[in-house]
């Protein structure tokens, strides 16, 4: 079908998403920018990360920030970033459909007292993220905002990879 999207305004400050083709499971996070949901493209039921502009109108600023985005993403195809597989127009704004493989923020890791790994576990996330960064260098990007929110892990095959080039 067509890949048509519906914003709808439950709460004040909470946007949820609805786009045809996708099943949305779960709002993963939000920030006063974007939206970012965890879901399943229905054709194939492969897993997918939505990201969307929060604001029903974004200025032409943010919509071309957000494309940029997109195809700095797209661009890089590195096995230590997260792949773009689209941007879809919805309205005033766009949504960016995002390869999900499983993974949580660093953040959230670092603050869950559930997760405590030693320091040789450290160090080998800490060497997978300078030899992603050195990539993503070697492709004339600096993504600019290195923290451990832009991180993510997934915890069963260890696999790193960053994300978010917003002001890459």
């Amino acid at each position: 079908g067509s890949n048509c999207l519906n914003l709808e305004l439950f709460k004040s400050s909470t946007l949820m998403i609805i786009l045809t083709g996708y099943k949305i499971q779960e709002k993963l996070y939000e920030s006063n920018r974007s939206l970012i949901y965890r879901g399943q493209r229905n054709s194939d039921d492969l897993p997918i990360i939505l990201k969307v502009l929060k604001q029903q109108y974004p200025t032409p600023e943010m919509i071309d920030r957000f494309k940029l985005e997109y195809q700095i993403t797209r661009s890089l195809n590195l096995p230590g970033t997260v792949q773009a597989y689209s941007l879809e127009k919805y309205n005033h704004s766009f949504v960016m459909v995002l390869e999900d493989f499983g993974a949580i923020s660093l953040q959230k890791i670092i603050h869950n007292s559930d997760f405590n790994f030693s320091l040789q576990k450290k160090l080998i996330l800490a060497i997978k993220v300078t030899e992603i960064l050195a990539q993503i260098h070697n492709n004339s990007i600096i993504h600019k905002d290195i923290n451990p929110s832009n991180i993510v892990v997934n915890l069963q095959t260890e696999e790193l990879k960053i994300i978010d080039f917003v002001i890459s």
